[in-house]
């Protein structure tokens, strides 16, 4: 990267105030800046498709609540980064359909189970937070 002080005179006397990314080509500027955030965007997509999975396993297998079994995880994503996540979830069509309220009460009450078992299954230092949403069960996934 080069400095602004060895640039040559005439192109100094352009220049009203100098900065300190005068003179650097902005493919250079920006070209790190890039990788790492597509590199942090593949990591955070990767990490939910792990927690999706990890969740979705113990909801259908460890769990015995017929309610819980029944949830379908429709997205996970970072609310607002990687150490906490917003899971939505629906019901599944064809059963008799259940206030959303009591379905949040009821993975409130399991959060830390939840949590634990996504523990199990990622490799990262801290477990993300976990929060749910519930949407109802005729609605498409729009969020």
């Amino acid at each position: 990267m080069k400095s602004h002080n060895n640039l040559p005179e005439e192109l100094r006397a352009f220049c009203d105030q100098w900065h300190s990314d005068d003179g650097i080509e902005a493919r250079e500027r920006f070209r790190r800046q890039k990788v790492s955030i597509k590199r942090n965007e593949k990591r955070v997509r990767q990490l939910g498709k792990q927690v999706r999975r990890a969740i979705e396993t113990a909801l259908t297998g460890a769990c015995s609540d017929p309610v819980l079994q029944n949830l379908e995880v429709i997205s996970i994503s970072p609310a607002p980064d990687a150490s906490n996540l917003q899971v939505v979830v629906r019901q599944s069509t064809g059963k008799e359909q259940i206030a959303e309220n009591a379905i949040q009460e009821k993975l409130n009450e399991i959060k830390g189970f939840l949590r634990s078992e996504v523990g199990e299954a990622i490799t990262r230092k801290r477990v993300p937070e976990l929060s749910f949403s519930v949407i109802p069960a005729g609605r498409k996934n729009d969020i």
